[in-house]
């Protein structure tokens, strides 16, 4: 299901490059495809973006998926499933982009092909469709719940360095995530003792935020800033009855990662 998200936001960057001006809306969309069409076709992750065109009533965007890395059939009924947040989104980070794709009254269409099998099949969202999504009230924390529930879908993620994701959730005002770690490599009490020292911690994993390695990545901390929400790490180990927490609060995200003037530093607990 994360790979869903990765899709979903690349084509939401690529859709929301077009939005530069509400004059003559069909017309703009036209001119902005030819642009976009220079940069293809672009490898991403798991699918190569070929190509998108306007045709008829449809803005038609061309993708091959790599069955070796996500199953055809369940990756479009997903799409199909989160249709619908997929233009909240777009709605809530590019309104300019929303009300010019309503003006069109252009129904899009995801073309996808699978690079092995060869097989075709198609996800489609009507002029109707895109309307009601666009101008529904759709939270950026709604959202931000999505997004926990489709990484959750993906666990055990290995981290690398000794640590796992192993869980992910949101309680209260904090998106918590739950990270094993091999002891072998990374010990609770070293842990504890980074904790002691002061802010490292909190400072190398609100670092990984500001410079994040994948588009997926800048989703989340984009989610992060809007929805006010802070993080915590809790990391625990099978050998310690233990746990070690870090905790960047909601004031921290806005300051570090909003730019916002909020005069706080990160805590632990």
């Amino acid at each position: 299901m994360r790979h869903l998200f990765q899709f979903i936001t690349v084509l939401f960057l690529c859709l929301t490059s077009c939005a530069q001006s509400n004059n003559g809306a069909l017309a703009k969309l036209k001119k902005e495809v030819k642009e976009l069409n220079k940069g293809l076709p672009k490898e991403v992750a798991f699918f190569r973006m070929d190509k998108i065109e306007i045709k008829g009533n449809d803005y038609i965007v061309y993708a091959t998926l790599d069955e070796s890395q996500m199953n055809f059939d369940d990756y479009l009924a997903n799409m199909n499933e989160n249709k619908s947040g997929v233009f909240s989104m777009i709605a809530q980070n590019r309104q300019e982009f929303a009300d010019l794709f309503v003006e069109s009254g252009l129904n899009l269409k995801y073309v996808i092909t699978g690079k092995q099998s060869k097989r075709n099949g198609e996800f489609f969202i009507s002029a109707d469709e895109i309307k009601q999504a666009v101008r529904a009230d759709f939270s950026i924390r709604e959202y931000m719940a999505q997004l926990v529930k489709s990484m959750q879908d993906d666990l055990p993620v290995d981290w690398g360095d000794g640590c796992s994701l192993t869980a992910i959730y949101i309680e209260g005002e904090y998106a918590c995530y739950r990270i094993k770690t091999d002891e072998t490599v990374l010990t609770i009490p070293l842990l504890k003792a980074s904790k002691e020292q002061g802010n490292l911690m909190e400072d190398s994993l609100i670092e990984s935020f500001s410079n994040p390695q994948d588009e997926f990545e800048k989703l989340i901390a984009k989610c992060l800033i809007g929805s006010g929400y802070g993080v915590r790490y809790i990391f625990w180990s099978e050998k310690s009855p233990e746990s070690v927490t870090f905790t960047i609060t909601p004031d921290v995200i806005q300051s570090r990662l909003g730019g916002t003037s909020v005069d706080a530093t990160a805590q632990s607990t």
